[in-house]
């Protein structure tokens, strides 16, 4: 069961990704278009700031739980390495117990983040100039609010997965080979 929940966390994961990666090329776009504009109609392209400082935390967001999954994160891991091939068990159950905190930290900012984005949609917070240029916030609330709530379950399967393996000796072997 936890191997089909971590497949279909997986495809979400990876889609996400595939989201913040194009957001990415969506933004190279409209800086390029912007200095386009100011080189030759001496003007910038109303927006493009404000499009740009709000998708920022949401690409951040949406590629973090695929950078997680992939095992893509920085990491210190000379300590963790050497219990891994001393003691593979006991490292998997210290692996574990760090994955139930980083989706604790995670899972705090989608709680402290989720009455930001309620407000912002309330009270129809912008960013830019009113009657030239507006953008709602509550959209990039939203985004992290949700990205956190994957990334905390992507902590949480892969976290399950150190416990199977921290319990299992058969699984052993195969934590010092990694």
């Amino acid at each position: 069961m936890l191997e089909t929940i971590a497949n279909k966390l997986r495809l979400l994961t990876m889609a996400l990704n595939a989201l913040g990666t194009l957001l990415i090329l969506i933004l190279v776009a409209m800086i390029n278009l912007d200095v386009l504009s100011m080189n030759t109609l001496g003007a910038p392209i109303t927006g493009v700031k404000e499009a740009i400082a709000l998708s920022i935390a949401v690409i951040v967001f949406l590629q973090l739980p695929e950078t997680l999954r992939a095992n893509r994160h920085i990491v210190s891991d000379m300590w963790i390495g050497r219990l891994n091939q001393r003691r593979p068990r006991i490292g998997a159950a210290v692996q574990a117990g760090f994955h139930v905190l980083g989706a604790a930290m995670v899972l705090l900012i989608a709680y402290f983040g989720w009455p930001l984005m309620a407000e912002a949609y309330h009270n129809g917070y912008f960013v830019g100039t009113l009657g030239i240029f507006t953008l709602p916030t509550w959209p990039t609330f939203a985004g992290v609010v949700f990205c956190s709530v994957v990334t905390g379950l992507q902590y949480l399967v892969i976290a399950l997965q150190y416990v199977h393996r921290a319990t299992n000796p058969a699984t052993a072997k195969t934590i010092a080979q990694e």
